[in-house]
């Protein structure tokens, strides 16, 4: 291909393309349609409003299987269906949080950050890498130590655990289990209660 073959395939190249923006007009990189907006609450607020949630769910679906039990069966079996229902329900709920919470005592102490914990009172404080200090209680290991080791999640540092030996980690996961195992035990006579109506 010759010099002038190149030059006229490039020139009808070039004009076949989008004429160039202004140089001196605004870049279009998107940043127009970026709205900023700031959280209303905090993540305890935001806890608290799933909790609220939830509860109000489970509470209206055991009323409105409650009318229809008495509906169609006797009255008997309504009212133990609402007796024993909010018991297993919340027993299974506060089960599977505390299994939960054993999840992290076995893993934030092997790959979150540990940090030493003061007493201040009947809380600890720590400070996390970025120099923000964070409280928690002991409640499960009632500690009147000075210092305890405390591990929390690298990316959120307010999720956080106190480091228990093995032993009472093993104690509290067994203790959890049980209480998780109850719950269900509990909610199953429940279900037993609509299936035999059905």
């Amino acid at each position: 291909m010759s010099k002038a073959a190149a030059t006229m395939f490039a020139d009808a190249v070039n004009a076949s393309l989008p004429e160039h923006a202004d140089e001196s007009a605004e870049a279009a990189d998107g940043s127009v349609l970026v709205t900023v907006s700031t959280p209303t609450g905090s993540d305890e607020d935001a806890r608290f409003r799933r909790l609220a949630f939830w509860a109000w769910t489970a509470g209206l679906l055991i009323v409105a299987m409650t009318v229809v039990i008495g509906i169609l069966g006797p009255m008997v079996r309504a009212v133990a269906f609402l007796v024993v229902t909010p018991f297993g329900v919340g027993i299974t709920a506060f089960g599977a949080v505390s299994m939960k919470g054993m999840y992290d005592i076995w893993y934030l102490p092997r790959h979150g950050v540990t940090v030493e914990a003061k007493r201040n009172g009947v809380s600890y404080e720590y400070t996390d890498m970025q120099g923000a200090t964070h409280s928690r209680i002991d409640l499960l290991g009632k500690s009147t130590a000075p210092t305890v080791q405390v591990a929390y999640r690298p990316g959120r540092p307010d999720m956080s655990t106190f480091v228990y030996s093995w032993l009472r980690k093993v104690w509290l996961t067994s203790f959890s289990l049980v209480i998780l195992l109850v719950g269900l035990a509990i909610t199953a006579v429940s279900v037993v209660i609509v299936v035999e109506l059905f």
